[in-house]
């Protein structure tokens, strides 16, 4: 399980395993990244839509 972080909130949880084959696992140091950077890419839109709502208000 590796889970989805934005605003220091878990907002998702991507699962996955290794059946049928019960092989170990390898290595997730990548899968660690791109989740890290799936949560950034979250933080980033939302911080968008906020700064677009805000300009809507202010006209």
């Amino acid at each position: 399980m590796g889970p989805i972080v934005s605003e220091g909130k878990v907002v998702a949880v991507l699962y996955g395993d290794n059946i049928p084959d019960a092989k170990p696992i390898g290595d997730t140091d990548s899968l660690e990244i791109f989740l890290s950077q799936a949560g950034l890419a979250m933080e980033k839109a939302l911080l968008q839509r906020r700064l677009k709502d805000k300009s809507r208000e202010e006209l």
